[in-house]
C-alpha cells in the first residue's frame, strides 16, 4: 500500500513538472500586438525600400519592425524582438559585416533577414513575421 501511495505522489510531481514547463514555454513567446499600417515607398523616409534587397526599421510591434524588400512585389515584415527570452525585448539589428543577417545584441542570436529563421543559437524560434500586401507603391503591414 505504501508503495502505491509513493508512486501516486511521484506521478503527481512528474506531471506538475511537465505542466510547469509547458506554461513556461507559453510565457516565453513574443506577445501578440496589433500591427496595421501603410507605407508609401515613394515617401523619402522610406525610399530605401525602392530597391530590392534593402531594408528599413519602423516603429510598431514589440521591439520595432524590420521591413525587407525581397523582390519587386514581395516584402517581409518581422518584429525586431529576439525570440530568445522575448521578455527582455532586445531588438535585433542588421549585422555590420553581413547585411543578410539580423543579430541580437543581448544574446548573440542571428536570424536570416528574408524570412526570420534562426541562423545561430541560442534562439530556437524564428522572428515573428507580419503579413504584407503591396499595390501602387503602398505597402500594407498587418496581422
Amino acid at each position: 500500500m505504501l508503495q502505491k501511495d509513493f508512486l501516486k505522489i511521484l506521478l503527481f510531481f512528474v506531471l506538475e513538472i511537465f505542466s510547469f514547463q509547458s506554461c513556461k514555454d507559453k510565457n516565453n513567446q513574443i506577445p501578440d500586438t496589433l500591427v496595421d499600417f501603410y507605407i508609401n515607398i515613394n515617401d523619402p523616409q522610406y525610399s530605401d525600400l525602392q530597391a530590392v534587397g534593402n531594408s528599413i526599421y519602423v516603429y510598431g510591434g514589440i521591439a520595432g519592425i524590420v521591413i525587407y524588400r525581397e523582390s519587386v512585389d514581395d516584402f517581409v515584415a518581422m518584429d525586431r524582438c529576439c525570440s530568445y527570452q522575448p521578455d527582455n525585448r532586445c531588438a535585433v539589428a542588421k549585422d555590420s559585416t553581413n547585411s543578410f543577417l539580423l543579430v541580437c545584441p543581448c544574446c548573440g542570436s542571428e536570424f536570416i533577414i528574408n524570412n526570420g529563421s534562426v541562423n545561430k543559437a541560442p534562439a530556437a524560434a524564428p522572428l515573428k513575421v507580419y503579413r504584407t500586401s503591396f499595390s501602387n507603391d503602398v505597402l500594407h503591414v498587418f496581422n
